[in-house]
C-alpha cells in the first residue's frame, strides 16, 4: 500500500535511497558502525531532498532524520564559507599591531589588559579589545602584575636614582716581573661606564686626592653619591674635595664587596676578559691594555690619562690626538720622573 501511493519519480528516489544504504551495509566490519564518507552523506541529502519526515522515517534504515538534517546543515556552512573565501574565527592581528602591544606591556609593568586595550584603541586600532591584549601577551609569555600590586620592589627604587650613583674601587694587576700595580676605577651605576681610571705602584692619600681632582676635570657633572669601601688609601683630603662638589661619600661597611656590586662586576669582567687572557709586562703595556679595553667595550667611555694641562687635545685632529696619546704613555713609563711627578 506504501509503495503504490507512490509516483513513478518517488519510486526511484526510494530505490536510490534503499540502494545506498546497502552499498554502505556491504562494507561495514563486523560488529563496528558504519562509517560514511562526506561524498556518501552528500548522495543521501540529496536523495532524500523533498520527502516527508514520516516517509524519511519508513526509507532510511541506518541513520536517523535528525543526522541527515545535521549533515544538510553542515553542508550548508560549508558551501558559504567557499562562496565567502573568509577564514574561520577571528581576524589576524597585524605584526606591527602585536608588537606594539608586547612594547606597551614592557615599558609599563602596572598597566593591565584593559588599559593596555584602550591605549590601542586611542591610536585609533578598534578591533582591539581585551581578550586580545590576554591572548597576546600570553603567547610571550608576558603577563601584567596583578590589580592590587602597588609596592616597588628595592630594585625599582634604587634603578630611579642610579643616574646619580658613581662607585670606585682599587684592584691589582701582577706583571711578568711580579711588580704589583694598583688600578683605581670609576663606574657610573647608571650606564655602566667606566668614567675614570688610573694606576700607581704605590697609591696614598694623595695620589688618591689626586685623581679625585683629575675626575672633576674630566667629567663634565660629578654625581651626588660616591660609593666607595673603607680603604686607608681613601684619605680625609680626596673625600674633602668631592664634598667641596657637593658629592656625598658613602663609606661601605667593612669586608662587605656585595654592596659595591656594581663596580665588582665591572671588574670581574675586566679580568676574565682581558687581564687574565695576557701576561702584563710593564706599566705602560698595562695602561695601553686598559686603554685599549675601555674604548672597545660597549657602553664604556674612554678614561683621559693625559695630564691636566693637556686636556684641551679632545679638541685636535685624529692623528694629533693618537700622538699625544703615544707620549703620554711613554711619560709613564716606569723610572721616569715626569710620570711619577704626574702622578703624584
Amino acid at each position: 500500500m506504501f509503495v503504490a501511493r507512490l509516483t513513478w519519480d518517488d519510486c526511484d528516489r526510494l530505490i536510490l535511497v534503499l540502494r545506498q544504504q546497502l552499498l554502505i551495509l556491504q562494507r561495514q566490519q563486523a560488529g563496528r558502525r558504519p562509517i560514511l564518507t562526506r561524498i556518501e552523506r552528500l548522495a543521501l541529502v540529496l536523495a532524500c531532498a523533498g520527502m516527508a519526515r514520516r516517509r524519511l522515517l519508513d526509507v532510511l534504515m541506518i541513520v536517523k532524520p535528525d543526522t541527515l538534517v545535521r549533515w544538510h546543515r553542515q553542508i550548508v556552512r560549508r558551501h558559504w564559507r567557499l562562496l565567502s573565501h573568509r577564514r574561520v574565527g577571528r581576524p589576524r592581528v597585524d605584526l606591527e599591531a602585536e608588537r606594539l602591544v608586547l612594547r606597551l606591556a614592557r615599558e609599563n609593568p602596572r598597566w593591565g589588559y584593559t588599559k593596555i586595550a584602550g591605549e590601542m584603541r586611542k591610536l585609533g586600532l578598534r578591533q582591539f579589545g581585551r581578550t586580545t591584549v590576554r591572548r597576546i601577551l600570553l603567547k610571550h609569555s608576558l603577563a601584567p602584575r596583578p590589580s592590587h600590586s602597588y609596592g616597588l620592589s628595592w630594585a625599582e627604587f634604587l634603578g630611579h636614582y642610579q643616574r646619580f650613583i658613581w662607585a670606585c674601587d682599587f684592584f691589582t694587576v701582577t706583571t711578568a716581573t711580579l711588580r704589583t700595580y694598583y688600578v683605581l676605577l670609576v663606574l657610573e651605576i647608571g650606564t655602566r661606564r667606566i668614567q675614570f681610571w688610573n694606576v700607581s705602584e704605590s697609591p696614598d692619600g694623595a695620589w688618591v686626592a689626586q685623581q679625585f681632582r683629575n675626575l672633576s676635570v674630566v667629567s663634565d657633572q660629578l654625581p651626588e653619591y660616591l660609593l666607595r669601601d673603607r680603604d686607608d688609601k681613601f684619605s680625609v683630603r680626596a673625600d674633602a674635595l668631592l664634598q667641596a662638589a657637593e658629592t656625598q661619600i658613602i663609606r661601605l661597611p667593612a669586608r662587605s664587596p656585595d654592596l659595591n656590586g656594581h663596580i665588582e662586576r665591572c671588574i670581574r669582567t675586566l679580568r676574565e676578559e682581558c687581564l687574565d687572557r695576557i701576561i702584563i709586562l710593564n706599566e705602560g703595556h698595562l695602561r695601553w691594555v686598559l686603554e685599549e679595553f675601555v674604548r672597545l667595550v660597549p657602553g664604556a667611555v674612554r678614561a683621559a690619562l693625559l695630564p691636566l694641562w693637556c686636556f684641551e687635545c679632545h679638541q685636535e685632529t685624529p692623528a694629533e690626538r693618537r700622538r699625544l696619546r703615544g707620549w703620554a704613555i711613554d711619560a709613564l713609563m716606569p723610572g721616569r720622573d715626569a710620570a711619577a711627578g704626574r702622578l703624584g
